[in-house]
C-alpha cells in the first residue's frame, strides 16, 4: 500500500453538483478547477429549487501514478437528501 499524499497532487479537479426537485427535473453546474485544501475546508455557492428532493455531490480529478507515469481519474460521490416541510 502507498502512503497518503495531499490535495496538491490531484490535477483536473471538478466539483459537480446536480440537483433534482421533486417533479424529477435536474440541473447540474461543474465547477473546473476546484481548489482543494491541506489545511482548510473548500467551499462553493450555489442555487438550489425550492422544491430540492435529492443534491447529488460528485468530485473528480486525476492524480499521475509514479510507478507507471499514467494519469488515472479518481471520482466521488454522495447523495443529500431534502426533508420536506
Amino acid at each position: 500500500m502507498g502512503a497518503p499524499i495531499g490535495y496538491g497532487s490531484l490535477e483536473e479537479v471538478t466539483l459537480v453538483l446536480q440537483s433534482t426537485d421533486r417533479d424529477g427535473t435536474a440541473s447540474q453546474k461543474e465547477f473546473h478547477d476546484f481548489k482543494l485544501f491541506d489545511d482548510q475546508e473548500s467551499s462553493v455557492e450555489f442555487q438550489v429549487p425550492e422544491s430540492l428532493s435529492v443534491l447529488t455531490v460528485t468530485l473528480r480529478a486525476k492524480i499521475q501514478v509514479l510507478s507507471t507515469g499514467a494519469k488515472q481519474n479518481l471520482a466521488d460521490f454522495g447523495h443529500v437528501h431534502a426533508q420536506r416541510t
